[in-house]
């Protein structure tokens, strides 16, 4: 336990919310799923390599039913009414192109995702003319590295990618969805409006791992429509922007009004609230120099 603490004090926790042009968020991640454990995440973690699948992101990251064998991942596609999908549909490619548009992100994705599983959702072909149709997805904390993702929406497929690898990397980190040991001081009977989720109140780590997961979405957004030439995929891509910014402008404002720090945690949201206010401008700037985008 001493040393654990003392690999926790090590840290600097103002660095680890942004993704850092040296990596060094993502060396703290892998460094502490490899030596760390929670009640979710019982076995430290030890990568899986790509060996003869199919993959993505120049070749680091596997698309193969990493999930084939997990009990009740059946009756979960079944309640989503998904079915498995191919892994070699270009819209995974596609989807990786889109990431690109964000170097950092894209290589973080090829050091901390080791597999992604591919999901279809037959009322929706996987070819279509519709710029965006979002994306339904998730990850397991016990599968730290992994995730699941419909594959028939590229530009959905991106922001879930980036998405999930964000709720992963806060989970090693020390917050889980319902409990938190370095971040959330918040205790979880104490329930929030949270920026995404509005049929029920959630605990501050729920609120944090919304507003986390979706400060990653919008960041990417900017990215990919600061990238953009074509007019109709401009137009599209701003009013993701604009819904999703509103998102988090939401969940700032829980976050600045209720957020009670753990020992890490005052250090670790300094770091987040700079990118959150920075994200926050780029994405108005962005959005001002364009064409209206509607809300929605």
């Amino acid at each position: 336990m001493n040393s654990q603490l003392s690999r926790y004090n090590s840290i600097d926790w103002s660095r680890l919310a942004e993704p850092q042009e040296d990596q060094y968020d993502t060396d703290v991640t892998l460094e502490l799923a490899a030596s760390t454990t929670s009640p979710a995440r019982p076995a430290l973690y030890v990568r899986t390599p790509v060996g003869n699948a199919t993959a993505a992101f120049d070749g680091h990251v596997a698309v193969r039913h990493v999930y084939g064998t997990l009990p009740g991942f059946d009756a979960m596609l079944t309640n989503h009414h998904c079915t498995d999908a191919p892994g070699d549909h270009p819209n995974i490619g596609k989807a990786a192109e889109h990431i690109r548009t964000w170097p950092v992100a894209f290589t973080q994705c090829q050091r901390l995702l080791e597999a992604i599983h591919p999901v279809h959702y037959p009322e929706l072909p996987l070819e279509s003319d519709e710029i965006y149709r979002g994306s339904l997805s998730h990850s397991y904390e016990h599968l730290f590295g992994t995730l699941w993702a419909t594959i028939y929406c590229p530009i959905g497929l991106a922001e879930s990618i980036v998405h999930e690898m964000a709720h992963q990397k806060l989970r090693v980190l020390g917050a889980s969805f319902e409990s938190a040991t370095n971040i959330v001081g918040n205790d979880p009977s104490e329930l929030y409006v949270s920026p995404v989720i509005k049929d029920r109140l959630r605990p501050m780590t729920a609120v944090l791992h919304a507003q986390y997961s979706f400060v990653y979405v919008t960041a990417l957004d900017v990215h990919m429509l600061a990238a953009e030439h074509n007019p109709l995929r401009r137009e599209v891509l701003g009013q993701v922007l604009q819904s999703n910014l509103s998102r988090i402008e939401e969940g700032y404002a829980t976050i600045q009004e209720h957020f009670k720090p753990a020992e890490h945690g005052e250090e670790f949201l300094d770091g987040f609230s700079s990118w959150i206010e920075r994200t926050i401008s780029s994405a108005k700037g962005l959005l001002a120099r364009g064409s209206p985008v509607k809300a929605g």
